[in-house]
């Protein structure tokens, strides 16, 4: 049970929805609510509600009428904070300041927009550790904080997009909305899991792009354990980088909780070093995040969930690596658990519907069981973020089994004005032999 510790503080100045300026150089949060400390863990549902809250706020973002400029932000001044507010807010708001009102242009203090991300991302994690000890002021504090950064990162990257430097691509791994909306989207079960990923590399996928399971690259069997022990995440922790060379794999040991961190440039492994909170805040950060409960595990049910054998896939993509390399093209492996925007429609989805062969078609993937005509769509991948390739045209492309019959599809436009996407089957011949030789 939380204590409640009741305090009776003067209000310094209103507190209206997300308002905070009062001032263009002296500003003041205030609360009239209690302030709590708290003995029991933090349950994932209090952190599911916690991050409901910013999913809230920042889908009131705009990049065509952004709420927010760096000019605006920068004339607010220093916020300033009674002491009814966690520690912590004032810590994040003054580092906040101090690199934005730096930032000049993107050309030059580049630098001190990737500062105000890392900011960003340690505000997710520091509110999942301290969450019994916030108050629902102290959330509402953080989260126009983030709205904050997330108005200068976009302002900054377009600016980066506009004039064509080097390192600025597509803004869909600033997508801070659609990335919130996937997160939420993970069972308790795998939500936790990169819960404690994050909190351990300070990466909050919150503020970066992740990924969920196989996707392009396959689990290595120099682990401790048994590849199949293993969940698989990425994180593209780079400041704006969107490609593998920015992307960080975390294989998390089920049984266990143990965490490797990898390369995906390279075969390295090794246990990854937890983030030192304390040290880093110069106080003690109390996590109540509870402790890893050690689970049994059962990879035969694991097996058998699955459409194709773990072998199958990982051929699959063995396969495809060799074969991208002489298209001189990139791919990675996407699922319904993190679809991906192709040219304006998320594929793929667990079930969706495609026009194929002159008619709409109903796919779904890897099905249990299929009903009539319907495709069973055992992988998907795509080239939509490859950032080396000059030509212009990328490529989704499905293999799947259509009554019996392993096709490769592919669809090179995005969804019709009836959000389907037109697919046909692929004239690239080798890729077709190679799905066809492992499944």
């Amino acid at each position: 049970m939380k204590k409640i510790l009741r305090l009776g503080l003067m209000m310094v100045t209103g507190f209206s929805g997300m308002g905070m300026v009062h001032s263009p150089h002296q500003s003041y949060f205030a609360q009239g609510e209690n302030l709590v400390f708290a003995e029991e863990a933090v349950d994932i549902q209090e952190v599911r509600q916690a991050m409901e809250l910013w999913q809230e706020t920042v889908q009131s973002y705009s990049l065509d009428a952004p709420q927010y400029t760096i000019a605006s932000l920068q004339q607010m001044g220093p916020a300033n904070f009674d002491t009814s507010y966690h520690w912590i807010i004032p810590k994040l708001y003054n580092d906040y300041y101090e690199n934005l009102i730096e930032y000049q242009s993107v050309e030059e203090d580049a630098n001190h927009i990737g500062n105000l991300r890392e900011i960003f991302s340690h505000s997710f994690g520091l509110e999942k550790m301290l969450l019994a000890e916030l108050s629902s002021a102290d959330q509402k504090a953080l989260n126009q904080l983030r709205l904050f950064i997330v108005s200068a990162i976009m302002e900054s990257y377009q600016a980066g997009i506009n004039q064509n430097l080097p390192g600025y691509f597509l803004l869909e791994g600033t997508d801070f909305a659609k990335n919130i909306v996937k997160y939420l989207a993970l069972d308790d079960q795998h939500l936790d899991q990169l819960i404690r990923i994050s909190l351990a590399s300070s990466y909050a996928p919150e503020a970066y792009s992740f990924g969920f399971g196989d996707e392009m690259f396959t689990i290595p069997e120099e682990l401790e354990y048994p590849s199949e022990q293993y969940e698989m995440y990425t994180i593209t922790n780079g400041a704006f980088v969107q490609d593998i060379g920015g992307t960080t794999p975390y294989y998390f040991h089920i049984p266990s909780g143990k965490i490797t961190e990898g390369h995906l440039a390279s075969p390295e492994l090794h246990p990854l070093v937890a983030y030192d909170w304390s040290q880093v805040y110069g106080r003690v950060i109390n996590n109540y995040y509870p402790n890893y409960q050690v689970q049994s595990l059962s990879t035969e049910a694991k097996e058998q969930s699955l459409n194709g054998s773990s072998k199958q896939k990982q051929a699959l993509m063995t396969a495809v690596r060799d074969w991208q390399a002489k298209m001189g093209q990139k791919y990675e492996f996407v699922t319904p658990e993190m679809p991906i925007d192709f040219l304006g429609g998320d594929l793929p989805l667990k079930s969706m519907v495609i026009h194929l062969d002159g008619q709409e078609r109903k796919a779904h993937y890897q099905a249990e069981q299929l009903i009539n005509d319907e495709i069973n769509v055992l992988m998907a991948m795509t080239d939509i973020r490859d950032q080396d390739n000059p030509r212009a045209e990328r490529h989704f492309y499905l293999f799947v089994e259509d009554q019996g019959i392993p096709r490769v599809l592919i669809t090179m436009e995005g969804p019709d004005n009836l959000a389907v996407h037109h697919f046909k089957d692929t004239a690239n011949v080798e890729l077709y032999q190679l799905f066809k030789s492992i499944y």
